[in-house]
């Protein structure tokens, strides 16, 4: 066990990224969770030091590789292959292998990996594009993939950014671990938090069926709860329980609204009944 997290002390000491570096992306038809190469080299600065002294990148390799026949739509709409004096015009994709390497604890480690970018292709509207930047795109693709390897931003590699519930608890250690170094800056947060919850109180007052309840008690809970945990962790115990009062109260506020719609439920089926027995009379 101890060997284990010996092991993991690096990989576990990057922490959660940050969600406000992150953006959502549909590649290939596929969402995903993208980060910005550059918030990935901070934090490769942060953990072992200035680009080029603490840690770098060696270039391998780089190629071009062919793949399918570009194709292209004429003035019909119809596709077919372009065809030059050479014969049919390929795809071309960069490709590059690099070295990463870092200085840990007095130990040099490496890491290799490959990017690759679509550099002459066909797009979807059946035109031809030619992407000037595609080593560049290439070279970042691979260090992000090099550094995901020891640890940084593995989370969203992980999948784990698909979860709600993760992304509200980690999110909540990274807003704790900030503002614990200063009274003021939790008392700004917990202020903040418990506005946010009196907002969502009154609109609770006026949900018009359980499903809406349930919707806002679920999203407000999952952050008061979150950054309740964090405050704990840190040994932030008062501004934590004040936190969980706020559950509290709402919860009581959900069970109050509950009570309210059910009684209204109950009283135009009542009405409904009446109706249809009155109906029935007169027949």
């Amino acid at each position: 066990m101890e060997n284990n997290k010996a092991n993991m002390k690096l990989w576990e000491g990057f922490g959660p990224t940050d969600k406000k570096f992150t953006k959502e992306a549909n590649v290939d038809g596929n969402k995903i969770t993208s980060i910005p190469g550059m918030y990935m080299f901070q934090k490769a600065t942060e953990a072992f030091g200035p680009w080029g002294i603490g840690w770098g990148v060696d270039v391998k390799e780089e190629r071009y590789d062919t793949g399918g026949p570009v194709l292209m739509a004429d003035s019909a709409g119809k596709v077919a292959m372009v065809v030059t004096n050479n014969g049919p015009m390929l795809e071309q994709h960069h490709v590059i292998k690099i070295e990463l390497w870092y200085n840990h604890e007095g130990q040099r480690g490496t890491v290799t990996a490959y990017g690759s970018t679509k550099s002459l292709y066909s797009t979807n509207a059946g035109k031809i594009k030619s992407d000037g930047e595609a080593p560049k795109k290439s070279y970042t693709d691979a260090v992000k993939k090099a550094l995901s390897h020891i640890g940084i931003c593995s989370d969203i590699f992980l999948g784990l950014f698909d979860d709600q519930n993760y992304v509200a608890q980690s999110q909540a250690e990274l807003s704790i671990k900030q503002a614990v170094e200063s009274e003021e800056s939790v008392e700004i947060l917990i202020s903040a938090l418990i506005e946010k919850a009196d907002k969502t109180v009154k609109t609770m007052e006026t949900a018009s069926t359980a499903s809406e309840l349930n919707g806002l008690f679920k999203s407000i809970f999952r952050d008061l709860d979150s950054n309740s945990k964090a405050l704990h962790a840190k040994g932030q115990t008062e501004p934590a329980e004040k936190l969980n009062r706020v559950v509290k109260r709402i919860a009581a506020v959900v069970g109050k609204r509950k009570s309210e719609l059910e009684a209204a439920k109950g009283r135009n089926k009542k009405g409904d009944d009446k109706a249809t027995e009155t109906q029935g009379a007169s027949e």
